[in-house]
């Protein structure tokens, strides 16, 4: 298909210097031209300025826009307001795009006046390149939407007689492009109420509300496991549990009027109630003062009945490791326990020799 539209990709930018320049070189050589490559620096302090500066001089599609330190939440905002393309997609400053990506996808999109296209992705573990998310190719429409690709993303791999078997979508915003106008009318915009949940809030509004999406199952994005990047740098939330019922009442507002069946809306306010939990302990493992951490956390558990809604067995994620491990111990052998098992997986994570295994045992316990 001949390039007829214009591309506009988004690269938030904060001390990315270690891998900047291969990640803005694999989008200019890509087989879609016709784009408009955004490099929103969010006040770096090492040599990414200087890095942004080199390759706007040396192409007219590269734009270059310095700000104050907000965080990649205004930053991206920035971007989409700076954005010329009739289609959108975002890129982190680390990862490497496949030179087919944007042509596989907008050829697609184009065809079916999609609002959405997703492609698979794979991760990048040091020069090791690993399968991350498999979609299968297919055209989605209306409720097509909400049963095979948003299920699958709220239920984050839960087993339910209601979303397919195995299958699970991860909320990441960089393996999608969005039709502009799509997200112009739906006022579709990123925001945050507690760390990088930002790419999950705008990747289901944008499912709630889109009337056809398309899924590739070419590999098209590289995600690299970076844990100098500042999305693995934590902080400890004292007030945590205020904005997790800031964020319920922003998802709920749009989320209810998707879901009809009470019975599924039930079940999903559950499995939210498990991501919650997984999210007080992942904060508690910041805290200074353990103690305080682990009052706050069994304040929480007690205030929203988490032994009578999460006794069944049948709750038990299937999928990653951590979810699965840390609920489990949770259940079985309390607070401390789930603190220290998630302790454990983080450093784990945070050790590249170990990336390997974790990635294996993912892929195994998915096939269970």
């Amino acid at each position: 298909m001949q390039e007829s539209a214009l591309l506009s990709v988004i690269i938030p930018i904060y001390n990315g210097e270690l891998y900047l320049e291969q990640t803005i070189e694999s989008i200019l050589q890509a087989s879609w031209k016709e784009l408009e490559l955004l490099l929103i620096d969010d006040g770096s302090r090492d040599g990414s300025s200087l890095i942004c500066r080199k390759y706007e001089q040396a192409d007219k599609r590269v734009h270059y826009i310095r700000t104050e330190n907000h965080g990649i939440v205004q930053a991206r905002n920035r971007g989409l307001e700076e954005a010329q393309g009739k289609y959108v997609c975002f890129c982190d400053q680390d990862d490497l795009v496949d030179a087919q990506m944007y042509s596989n996808l907008l050829a697609h999109m184009m065809m079916e006046n999609a609002d959405i296209g997703m492609c698979s992705t794979g991760r990048l573990l040091g020069e090791k390149k690993l399968p991350y998310e498999t979609l299968q190719n297919g055209i989605y429409k209306k409720e097509q939407i909400i049963q095979d690709l948003l299920y699958p993303l709220l239920f984050r791999g839960y087993r339910y007689s209601f979303v397919q078997d195995n299958i699970y979508i991860y909320g990441t915003v960089w393996k999608c492009i969005f039709r502009r106008s799509f997200l112009d009318k739906n006022e579709l915009w990123f925001c945050k109420f507690i760390d990088y949940e930002d790419d999950w809030i705008m990747v289901t509004r944008a499912l709630a509300y889109a009337a056809c999406v398309i899924t590739s199952d070419r590999v098209g994005y590289y995600w690299r496991v970076n844990h100098t990047s500042s999305s693995h740098k934590k902080s400890f939330y004292e007030d945590l549990p205020e904005r997790l019922q800031q964020y319920d009442k922003y998802i709920y507002s749009y989320l209810e009027n998707v879901i009809a069946d009470e019975k599924i809306w039930k079940e999903y306010r559950k499995i939210n109630l498990c991501e919650h939990c997984i999210d007080m302990i992942r904060n508690a493992e910041n805290a200074s003062e353990r103690g305080e951490a682990e009052k706050m956390i069994q304040q929480y558990l007690q205030e929203t009945d988490y032994n009578r809604l999460l006794s069944g067995k049948e709750w038990r994620h299937s999928g990653t490791i951590r979810y699965r491990s840390v609920l489990a111990v949770l259940d079985l052998l309390g607070i401390r326990a789930a603190i220290k098992v998630s302790k454990i997986i983080t450093a784990l994570e945070q050790q590249a020799d170990k990336q390997l295994l974790l990635a294996w045992l993912e892929r195994w316990q998915k096939k269970r």
